[in-house]
């Protein structure tokens, strides 16, 4: 399977992200922290977590590793009330489908982008998805690396 249709397949895939990441590493699947806290909405995140521009939402930001792998950056944003209600805040090291799935969140929306992002080589896909969880907008950024291996299960 080429590179493009290992990305296609990671992309397409519905269901949890990590859970299907955990299958395919052959190592230790970590997630590493890279930020986490209070930003203004940008118009994107605005109009999709539906909350005015420039109000303050929870963003967090996380790369997937398998061993020294990158295979997944991520961007996570929830409004305030979001926040506290899922408990976000705490989450630490932990990935964040764990609260998505197990609260019985629904994805109201998905999309996939070609982009350029400063943690690969190159363009990365970048897939996003809204999903509503006890009443609360979650926006998911997910860039997939080059390094991704082929999708099993």
């Amino acid at each position: 399977m080429g590179g493009h249709d290992v990305r296609r397949a990671w992309l397409m895939s519905p269901g949890s992200l990590t859970k299907r990441l955990r299958r395919v590493c052959p190592g230790d699947l970590q997630i590493h922290v890279l930020s986490e806290g209070w930003v203004r909405a940008e118009s994107e995140v605005a109009r999709t977590l539906a909350v005015p521009l420039g109000v303050w939402v929870w963003q967090r930001e996380v790369v997937l590793r398998c061993d020294a792998l990158p295979y997944v950056h991520a961007l996570s944003f929830v409004g305030r009330a979001g926040v506290r209600r899922l408990g976000l805040r705490r989450l630490g090291r932990r990935p964040l489908g764990e609260v998505l799935f197990r609260r019985g969140s629904r994805c109201e929306a998905r999309g996939v982008v070609r982009r350029f992002t400063a943690h690969s080589t190159g363009s990365a896909w970048r897939r996003w998805s809204v999903f509503k969880v006890q009443g609360h907008r979650v926006l998911v950024q997910e860039d997939f690396l080059s390094a991704l291996p082929p999708l099993r299960g």
